[in-house]
């Protein structure tokens, strides 16, 4: 259920940028308060606007970096916070409870950015008229040349068990001559299987079944891997450009891992343009996690 856009006070501001346009970045922030309770039974509040702006005309790197709080009369427990970044008919998605304060920064290529939002919706069983999270949003975009994405929305999202690995959304492009070095963002959406609620997706049945909760929350790594290719489409180079371990708590159950990291393609004869990145996720200790098709993403631009 959507209710009517809020109208938002938004500055619009040049960013600090070296290079003249094509290249820039322009930015606009609002804070909404994001209500917990749903509507006629409905499990989910009310979805809100919370941000909106039009940037010029061009393929964009857009960023929305959301920060959620307890809304000033909340019973201040853990209540979920996901965010929709919304630009014409493309659009991520990231999602985390909020225990005390949380960053989420949806985040990917849009091909027309003339026309973003970012709705935001939040839930708490047995909420109260009072609970809700109240979140301040600032809108970024740079423009972009070239890029590419890897994501794969539709579709049961994937069971990891503890000891396990997942290859997340791996995409091969082919990188054009003026580029040399690659941009690379990845983030992954997971649940932590210490509760059954929040681990389907897409009219999937609930992951985490009964039988594998654990108490103490996951440790998992993710990695964000690049393999160029040579002309037989076997690998010529590979990094791992970026890793990051985090420990998802039970009470936070939904997180975001998300990092960035830059590649300079090798001028090997051996090696074409053509690119393969894959995150590369392992659960190291815990619970077992879900890894979620909404809001799992790489992008990568030069």
């Amino acid at each position: 259920m959507f209710i009517p856009r809020i109208a938002v006070a938004a500055t619009l501001a040049v960013l600090g940028v070296a290079a003249p346009p094509p290249h820039g970045a322009f930015a606009a922030s609002s804070i909404v308060t994001v209500p917990a309770r749903g509507v006629g039974g409905a499990t989910l509040g009310p979805a809100v606007d919370v941000a909106s702006r039009s940037f010029p005309a061009g393929m964009r790197f857009v960023v929305a970096t959301v920060t959620g709080r307890h809304a000033t009369k909340s019973t201040k427990r853990p209540t979920m916070l996901s965010v929709d970044l919304v630009c014409g008919d493309e659009r991520v998605q990231a999602a985390v409870n909020v225990v005390t304060s949380a960053t989420l920064a949806p985040r990917r290529i849009m091909r027309d950015a003339t026309d973003c939002r970012v709705i935001a919706t939040s839930a708490r069983t047995d909420a109260t008229a009072g609970d809700g999270v109240q979140v301040s949003t600032r809108l970024t975009a740079e423009a972009i040349t070239w890029g590419a994405t890897g994501y794969r929305p539709h579709g049961w999202p994937d069971l990891v068990r503890t000891g396990g690995r997942f290859d997340a959304v791996p995409t091969t492009f082919a990188v054009p001559a003026h580029v040399s070095r690659l941009h690379v963002t990845g983030d992954t959406k997971v649940t932590t299987c210490t509760s059954v609620g929040g681990s389907r997706e897409n009219g999937s049945p609930y992951l985490c079944e009964k039988a594998r909760l654990k108490r103490e929350g996951s440790k998992v790594s993710v990695s964000v891997v690049v393999h160029q290719l040579g002309p037989d489409g076997e690998i010529c180079a590979q990094r791992t450009v970026s890793r990051r371990t985090a420990q998802i708590a039970p009470k936070a159950h939904h997180d975001m891992i998300s990092q960035q990291a830059s590649y300079a393609l090798s001028p090997s004869s051996n090696c074409t343009r053509n690119v393969r990145i894959k995150q590369y996720v392992k659960v190291l200790g815990g619970a077992d996690i879900v890894v979620h098709r909404r809001g799992t993403m790489t992008n990568v631009y030069g």
